[in-house]
């Protein structure tokens, strides 16, 4: 079920009315009732794979249990691993067995051998990567005593099955999410009034600018060969336009669906391409995966605490999960290496806290551009071709057919978060007056009524 789809709508007003109006005041029932919607929320998708979820579940509510239990050290980390590694092996059959499969075939081949192993035809579980985190952040979190052991399954699940951020996020953690599932919920008009702004600023996000700029750059992908430079400079731009707008849009809509719930989700955007650098950009963008990065692998490793070139190990680890997380493609790995790199060169440089943001600003977009060429690209032959066609071998006969309406609505869109880069999002509005604050939310729901892209089309990070 999409979000920007007519059968979202039906759904989250029916869920909303359900479960503050029919189960008021009754907390088991109103988890209850969340568990099955968010069931079948995801069931929407392809049913018969809730089953993996459910064995997800099973495995780490145990692990939770038998590691707050045990006192010995060892088997305390033999149960983690046991959590680990069955949860990352559903994770790796569906997601990375083919990839490693292929690779292996390659390697073979070369050195004259002979690989037997076919590939599997099975689907991907929609959002697997997103709740088989979450799911390992709350045995993370247990394993190092900063979380109670969750004893109720029916909670429990919950926290991996909550249907805003089962399939693309954010990846959330314990002691927020799972702290609020535990208390009797209440409703706060405050909290909720702003969640239809997430929501409405999400759609525009996603059906207006994303959906736009994704006409635009599938045309373009379709004939990479026979595309000009400019042809190919303008189908990048526009494609971070598009994976911003897109992703950053679902989880807005993802956060305002909760907050219609009274549960506040964390953020897992601020204002990224205002960033000055490419680690900022990383400070910025999919926060709740970079922070599970941070707190789960780069710390481990030993962070900042140990020498340079330890440091630099940490984060190229780091950035190379991060791009296999993404994709069983090379194209991702090469574009958490390329991110790694550009993070690592700052670091060397003395970089001027006192450059202009005006010229930082750009080029970290132009920057950012580039390296999302990798992640758009079909494989690495496409994208080394339409990296160095923009950046050295310049091609003319550019055929591009500037939409004026489309670059209205973005210089809105970023005029908009500009204007609003120290609110929470681009729509919270409500500290202006009341004729500017309610011209703006016309403004924007003529906009997704009269300009949105249609049919539906699904979300970019559905895929991972």
């Amino acid at each position: 079920m999409l979000f920007n789809s007519f059968n979202y709508l039906v759904f989250l007003v029916s869920v909303w009315v359900v479960f503050w109006f029919v189960l008021k005041d009754k907390t088991k029932w109103q988890q209850l009732f969340l568990l099955l919607v968010s069931c079948y929320f995801y069931m929407f998708f392809i049913p018969k794979y809730i089953l993996i979820l459910g064995l997800t579940i099973a495995v780490d509510y145990w692990a939770g249990i038998a590691l707050e239990r045990q006192e010995s050290e060892r088997k305390r980390k033999v149960i983690l691993w046991v959590s680990v590694v069955v949860t990352c092996a559903i994770l790796f059959v569906f997601k990375y067995y083919n990839f490693f499969s292929e690779n292996i075939r390659v390697l073979s081949e070369y050195f004259g051998g002979e690989w037997s192993i076919g590939i599997l035809s099975w689907a991907l579980p929609i959002g697997l990567s997103f709740h088989t985190f979450q799911s390992l952040s709350y045995v993370f979190e247990v394993y190092y005593k900063r979380q109670a052991a969750e004893r109720n399954f029916l909670t429990y699940s919950l926290y991996v099955m909550y249907f805003p951020q089962l399939v693309a996020g954010p990846i959330e953690r314990p002691g927020n999410l799972l702290q609020q599932l535990n208390k009797p919920f209440s409703f706060d008009a405050t909290l909720a009034s702003d969640g239809l702004r997430m929501i409405l600023w999400g759609l525009f996000k996603k059906v207006v600018i994303a959906d736009s700029c994704a006409m635009i750059v599938n045309t373009t992908y379709l004939n990479i060969e026979g595309a000009s430079t400019l042809d190919l400079w303008y189908a990048a731009i526009l494609f971070s336009i598009q994976i911003y707008g897109d992703f950053s849009g679902y989880s807005d809509i993802a956060r305002g669906s909760s907050q219609l719930m009274g549960i506040r989700l964390i953020s897992n955007f601020q204002f990224p391409y205002f960033s000055k650098s490419i680690t900022e950009f990383w400070s910025r963008w999919h926060t709740s995966l970079s922070s599970w990065f941070r707190d789960y692998v780069y710390i481990p490793l030993g962070g900042n605490r140990v020498s340079a070139w330890k440091q630099s190990r940490n984060i190229l680890i780091v950035f190379v999960l991060s791009g296999f997380w993404h994709g069983a493609q090379w194209t991702f790995i090469v574009w958490g290496l390329v991110n790694a790199g550009f993070i690592l060169l700052e670091k060397s440089m003395s970089w001027s806290k006192r450059a202009q943001s005006a010229v930082l600003i750009p080029l970290t977009f132009l920057i950012t551009t580039c390296i999302w060429v990798f992640f758009r690209a079909e494989n690495m032959n496409q994208a080394w071709a339409q990296l160095h066609r923009m950046l050295f071998d310049f091609h003319g006969g550019s055929q591009i057919v500037v939409d004026k309406k489309l670059w209205l609505m973005i210089v809105f869109f970023f005029v908009l978060e500009w204007i609003q880069r120290s609110r929470v999002h681009g729509l919270d509005v409500q500290h202006w007056r009341p004729t500017y604050r309610y011209s703006a939310y016309v403004l924007v729901y003529f906009l997704v009524f009269f300009m949105a892209v249609y049919p539906a089309n699904q979300f970019i990070y559905f895929q991972f």
